[in-house]
């Protein structure tokens, strides 16, 4: 019996069987040449036929919440380097002790090859890992795609500070009509992860606004799901 042996990392996997090896290449992707241009963020996505997003949400141990924040910034420009991140963001209300991240791919095999990069990458699988995993109670990742017809929108003024929602919706998010300083980042439903399920991405220019949008839907559209108030991190790409 061939049994293969799989090491988990925070972004990718190292194969330790030649042929575990193998078959993940046959599946994925060439790696990007450097200098993609497709790393980066800005503007809006037209959202291609493959294109994917990955949402992940860690929750780290209170008493290493702040260490974890600083952390993730100093090797930030380490995991950038082989991946487009849209944006991330601390959960301020709906979790304790959470960050956001959602990341831009090109498809399945993009991502999966991009992530066996970082995990030959000393930096991240032998610094940032060991240290960033004693701090950690629960990593969390799904794998979405924009609902049809929707674009990922990440064209706002970058000196402005934005607030965000996360709404997980059952089955499908909420109307959201256009008003001034509400904008929708993104709409997605979920491909692996719980389904079915789709998730909104909702940017606001304010606090009050933001509560008194998502207080009108909760009372007019009868959504099931599970929402957080997020604040982008300092290294956030998204404002």
């Amino acid at each position: 019996m061939l049994t293969t042996k799989f090491t988990g990392t925070f972004a990718g996997i190292v194969c330790r069987n030649a042929v575990a090896r193998n078959t993940v290449r046959h599946l994925s992707a060439p790696p990007p040449p450097p200098g993609d241009s497709s790393r980066g963020s800005g503007g809006v996505s037209g959202g291609g036929k493959n294109k994917v997003y990955e949402l992940r949400i860690y929750q780290m141990k209170p008493e290493h919440y702040r260490d974890s924040l600083d952390l993730m910034a100093k090797y930030w420009p380490v995991r950038t380097a082989h991946s487009k991140p849209v944006g991330s963001w601390m959960t301020e209300i709906g979790g304790i002790c959470e960050t956001v991240h959602l990341w831009e791919y090109d498809g399945l095999g993009d991502r999966m090859a991009r992530r066996l990069k970082i995990a030959a990458d000393p930096a991240w699988t032998k610094e940032f890992w060991p240290a960033f995993f004693k701090k950690s109670l629960t990593l969390k990742c799904y794998l979405l795609s924009p609902t049809s017809g929707s674009v990922v929108n990440t064209n706002f003024d970058p000196a402005s500070q934005g607030l965000y929602e996360l709404q997980r919706c059952e089955p499908y998010t909420p109307l959201v009509p256009s008003v001034a300083g509400e904008s929708v980042v993104g709409q997605f439903f979920t491909v692996y992860g719980p389904t079915p399920a789709e998730f909104i991405l909702l940017r606001y220019t304010n606090a009050d606004l933001a509560y008194e949008k998502a207080l009108a839907r909760r009372k007019s559209q009868g959504l099931k799901g599970y929402s957080r108030f997020l604040v982008p991190c300092h290294w956030s790409e998204l404002k």
